[in-house]
């Protein structure tokens, strides 16, 4: 039940109703302490007070006093704002080296402290791939809901420009990476049996010497919109023959002849473009193995757009909006000409379950394929071959597909399995980002790792609004657990009505007082404790 009260009922008996409202709640003596102050160990009521305390936070609560008038409805909207567009999240591990520290409001103000992800690296949105450098507020990015073990898309709703900042290169068992900063958190798995659990833990706290401890969720079937408009002649048929030509084709320098090659043209290539009108000649090389040559036509000139030579290949954002039937055509064409079946036994006999190898000089088809094997449920593992013991010196990445491979295997949620994270490797600085996500914080990198994207800000917005004179009976702090699956501390406010309204400038950031806190689903109650510099209950 939601009460409301005149604006000069809350001045005069704030305290009565307040008193009302915490019958149920016991007092938190001073022996439930909290880490801060130096890593020292403080009660919360002598923290709240401590922040006070400070002259320089005194005169911007002042000012903001002056800027938004006596109304507090407006005044702590403002506030609000003011602390969002401040600050930018870091974790404690990474600011203390400790999991968890309470930080000072000024500290938190002088700081003005993410979890960041290198600029050239990309991730799924509405419309394709994109790059993190290249990403807009109000962009709508594929996420995954944990708890709902669902894929949505979000907006993102805020962004910082972090500068150039040391990063990790985490490697993962699937032959997959991504670089980010040690303090970017992700989802790690807590338990060992039964349905995988996970936990936001940033990077530098992993426990890599716990096999469950450093698997991290990792989509095997993504969502995506499938568009034909673009290129429609492209059926399945012309598909399986682009396949082809990337393994098997080439493009001579000055552009003017477009060529392919290998024993299978005869009986699967040459039949297709024969029933397509596709003009073309046919010869033998000097080894005796039968090549065409593509003759003027539209399809030459798309072929013209795919591939420079073996080591630069790349598909057109509108392939990976091709129907699941139309990619896996392709993959069988790229597979005919430059793939095997590696279901064979080691020199200790055992068989590899590698249903499918695909082979490419290209690192960018290699990543490209893997996302085709994630629009169309196959998870693949890549290889990068040094020795090929093959032409030339430069590597050759290797695609297999195992239908019976852990990162397939079902751990509790829908289009999505699990990968160890393998080793990590310290890079150079380069350019980072960070970014928000809404509601759900995370984000899904084009090798298919989920990804996570706060209470320093919370106590900031409590210090400033009594300093700028907002009475204790009217806001507290408040710490609890959110619906995605972590802790989180928030204010919340009861304004000149009475109604008490959440505020906060991370997760959930509030723009207006339109969220009553009894109603907002995503705060789960009881909260484990909430207070200011009078007191703290449970």
């Amino acid at each position: 039940m939601i009460f409301r009260y005149g604006k000069e009922l809350m001045k005069k008996f704030g305290n009565v109703i307040y008193n009302y409202f915490l019958i149920g709640f016991r007092k938190i003596d001073k022996r439930y302490y909290i880490r801060g102050y130096g890593y020292g160990l403080v009660d919360l009521k002598s923290f709240c007070k401590e922040c006070l305390n400070d002259s320089v936070l005194y005169e911007k609560a002042k000012k903001l006093k002056e800027a938004y008038g006596d109304d507090t409805d407006n005044l702590m909207i403002h506030i609000t704002r003011y602390v969002h567009n401040r600050l930018t999240y870091k974790s404690d591990q990474s600011v203390w080296d400790l999991p968890e520290y309470w930080q000072e409001a000024r500290v938190t103000y002088d700081k003005k402290t993410g979890d960041c992800v290198a600029n050239y690296e990309e991730i799924y949105t509405k419309d394709g791939i994109k790059l993190v450098g290249e990403l807009k507020v109000g962009d709508i990015i594929l996420s995954y809901d944990l708890k709902k073990k669902e894929y949505y898309h979000k907006p993102i709703i805020k962004i910082w420009e972090k500068g150039k900042l040391p990063i990790k290169r985490v490697h993962l068992r699937n032959g997959q990476h991504i670089d980010i900063t040690d303090n970017h958190p992700l989802w790690s798995r807590t338990n060992q049996q039964e349905e995988s659990k996970y936990e936001k833990t940033y990077l530098k706290d992993i426990d890599l010497t716990r096999w469950w401890k450093r698997k991290i969720p990792i989509a095997k079937k993504i969502p995506y919109e499938i568009t034909e408009g673009i290129n429609e002649w492209l059926d399945e048929d012309l598909m399986f023959v682009v396949g082809h030509f990337l393994a098997e084709g080439w493009v001579e320098k000055n552009g003017w002849k477009v060529q392919s090659s290998g024993y299978d043209l005869i009986e699967s290539i040459i039949p297709i473009l024969e029933d397509k009108d596709i003009p073309f000649t046919e010869y033998k090389n000097n080894s005796g193995v039968p090549c065409i040559n593509f003759l003027k036509s539209d399809f030459k000139e798309y072929l013209k757009t795919l591939k420079k030579d073996s080591f630069d290949i790349h598909l057109p954002e509108h392939i990976f909006h091709k129907s699941e039937n139309k990619l896996q055509a392709l993959l069988d064409g790229f597979w005919l000409g430059d793939g095997h079946n590696g279901n064979y036994p080691d020199k200790r006999g055992w068989k590899s379950n590698k249903q499918e190898v695909y082979s490419t000089s290209s690192e960018q088809l290699a990543r490209d394929i893997q996302r085709i094997g994630l629009q169309i449920g196959k998870t693949f593992h890549i290889w990068k071959q040094e020795n090929h013991q093959g032409l030339g010196n430069k590597p050759i990445y290797r695609i297999t597909y195992n239908p019976k491979s852990h990162f397939l295997k079902d751990f509790g949620y829908k289009d999505i399995s699990e990968v160890s994270i393998s080793w990590i490797e310290d890079l150079e600085e380069t350019e980072m980002r960070d970014f928000e996500v809404k509601d759900t914080h995370t984000f899904i990198f084009k090798n298919g790792l989920i990804s996570h994207q706060c209470e320093d800000g919370a106590i900031l917005i409590l210090t400033l609004a009594r300093l700028a004179g907002v009475p204790s009976n009217r806001i507290f702090l408040n710490c609890g657990m959110m619906e995605s699956g972590f802790g989180h501390a928030y204010i919340t406010y009861r304004s000149n009505n009475g109604i008490e309204y959440i505020l906060d400038w991370c997760y959930h950031y509030t723009k207006d007082l339109n969220r009553i806190f009894f109603e907002d689903k995503r705060y789960i109650k009881p909260r484990w404790f909430f207070g200011n510099e009078v007191n703290f209950y449970k």
